[in-house]
């Protein structure tokens, strides 16, 4: 590549950036809402009850020790297996009680 083509896209390159930094900083400006007193005063409400919440979570604890009990151990599953049964028709657009596919009822 010749420094004549090297030297105009530097200059291009730079000629983006620029332009790219000035469009994000003025729109970053327009962008910015107004605030008054009345929406600063409803922020800081919210900003109090996450606070107060925050700290009512924190003073949860959880005791696993039930985990480690040897009655929690030694618990079985008495539940039967649930088998999978073949659902629908072969053919679904075959007309009903036709040779097309056999139907299928769930008991």
């Amino acid at each position: 590549m010749k420094s004549s083509s090297k030297n105009i896209f530097i200059i291009l390159g730079i000629a983006t950036l620029a332009f790219a930094g000035y469009y994000f900083v003025t729109q970053r400006a327009v962008g910015e809402p107004e605030l008054s007193s009345s929406s600063l005063d409803v922020m800081l409400e919210s900003t109090q009850s996450f606070i107060e919440y925050r700290q009512t979570l924190d003073q949860i604890t959880f005791d696993f020790e039930i985990f480690e009990d040897e009655r929690f151990r030694t618990l079985r599953s008495y539940s039967d297996p649930v088998e999978p049964k073949p659902e629908g028709r072969q053919n679904p657009f075959a007309p009903v009680g036709t040779d097309g596919g056999s139907v299928v009822t769930s008991s």
